[in-house]
């Protein structure tokens, strides 16, 4: 996947993405000297792992992973994968901050909370996921691989099941290796409660509050909208070549194109309308995004082994028909300490443009566009990532810690504000804290 604090800091993750991503894994997990003759895999290959991951004053989650891999034929690999999310904190509703008090209601209209003065909109929530996905890899003949796999995930108010196969052609003496792969995912939103309209008004009255509270407080004898749901399907295919460039490099890109349909809106996200003059709140709407989305990547990845020391340094380009371009670099670099400790630095730069129809708000008089979004995820940031691993060799596997911050940034006072929105920060710096545990055996 992503590194951790990107996929939580973005929409809800697709299983295809991480389908494709775990069938190419073993593209650059091999060792540099790939053209050598490996030795007999061991029974079992044991990858474990649990993760927090802590936004100030925002999102907290644990996340333990374990990961197995067995080969159960000639040539031919099973690998497994359980992931457990837990989530609790508060993530940005979408509203613009205000000096005076605003109250908001949940999709369903049920529950009803208030944010005060002079703060960031957000709504507290608390959630659970559980993932998991199984993938064989298998000789189709003396140069062609297939890798066959299924996923699933399973959230409070979202499931996911999808299936890929990636097929591998090993050429020029082994040298390199071509790959072509497809990935589908079915996945059904259903938030608490009912799905909301798209652009549908919340208007700032006294009734409709009242009636939200009454509702609120007959919650346990109301199930209206129990069985509202939407549907998306996510296809992605993939292109790469992979490259072994002597006996201390490997490298290896890839082109990604995607193509997402049906409900993309997120039910939670809401935009203000503010006044021409004033800036404060008028009324809200729930946001709405296109029925579609096209997504083209371009990744590079290359590893390089020194005498003892390693390094790998990638770059992924991204565009898609909503507007956004983003650029990622990540650079990793172990250092032998000797005896099988080694420290290994991270540094990694994200960087995107807004999509077509973000908008921090909307102001009273215009007219309302056909899409609108106020989601900072959409919006133009930066985002940096400073970490250090250390690995130490324990029984007959390997232990590693690794602890990261991540920094980011967007137009914390744009040019479009008007009125009470001059004085509030309307994209605050978010920054977060990664601590990683991690221990790989064979059993």
């Amino acid at each position: 996947m992503m590194s951790e604090e990107e996929r939580i800091n973005s929409n809800k993750p697709s299983a295809v993405r991480r389908a494709l991503a775990m069938a190419t894994s073993s593209l650059l997990a091999a060792p540099l000297h790939a053209v050598e003759e490996s030795e007999p895999p061991s029974p079992w290959e044991f990858d474990s792992s649990i993760l927090y991951y802590d936004e100030q004053d925002r999102v907290r989650v644990v996340k333990p992973v374990l990961a197995a891999r067995k080969e159960v034929g000639e040539e031919r690999f099973l690998d497994v994968r359980v992931v457990f999310d837990a989530m609790t904190g508060a993530s940005p509703n979408g509203a613009t901050p205000s000096s005076e008090p605003q109250t908001f209601t949940t999709p369903s209209g049920e529950d009803v909370y208030t944010v005060g003065r002079n703060q960031y909109p957000m709504r507290d929530f608390e959630d659970e996921r559980v993932a998991a996905s199984i993938a064989l890899e298998t000789p189709v003949s003396r140069m062609v691989r297939m890798v066959l796999g299924l996923n699933g995930s399973v959230e409070t108010d979202y499931v996911a099941l999808g299936g890929s196969a990636l097929l591998q052609k090993d050429i020029n003496n082994r040298l390199t290796t071509l790959s072509t792969g497809i990935a589908v995912s079915y996945e059904l939103v259903k938030p608490d409660g009912n799905i909301p309209g798209e652009l549908d008004t919340i208007a700032l009255t006294a009734e409709n509050l009242a009636q939200a509270a009454s509702d609120d407080d007959d919650d346990d004898d109301n199930e209206e909208g129990g069985d509202d749901e939407e549907q998306k399907v996510i296809v992605d295919l993939l292109f790469g070549i992979t490259q072994v460039v002597n006996k201390r490099t490997i490298s290896q890109l890839n082109y990604t194109l995607g193509l997402s349909s049906g409900y993309l809106t997120d039910p939670y996200k809401i935009v203000s309308r503010v006044g021409a003059t004033d800036g404060l709140p008028v009324e809200y709407l729930y946001e709405k995004r296109p029925g579609s989305r096209l997504r083209n990547s371009l990744y590079w990845h290359t590893a390089h082994q020194f005498d003892e020391d390693s390094i790998h340094f990638s770059y992924r380009f991204f565009w898609d028909d909503w507007g956004i371009v983003a650029h990622t670099a990540d650079l990793r670099y172990r250092y032998e300490l000797g005896s099988g400790h080694y420290l290994q630095p991270h540094l990694r730069y994200y960087t995107q443009t807004a999509a077509d129809f973000y908008r921090h708000s909307l102001v009273s008089g215009e007219r309302t566009p056909r899409y609108v979004s106020a989601d900072l995820r959409l919006g133009e940031f930066v985002s940096t990532t400073l970490g250090l691993k250390y690995g130490m060799p324990l029984l007959d596997g390997e232990l590693s810690l690794r602890i990261e911050q991540m920094r980011q940034q967007g137009d914390s006072y744009p040019g479009d504000a008007v009125g009470d929105q001059k004085n509030h920060d309307l994209f605050p710096t978010l920054e977060a804290a990664i601590v990683q545990l991690s221990y790989s055996f064979i059993f």
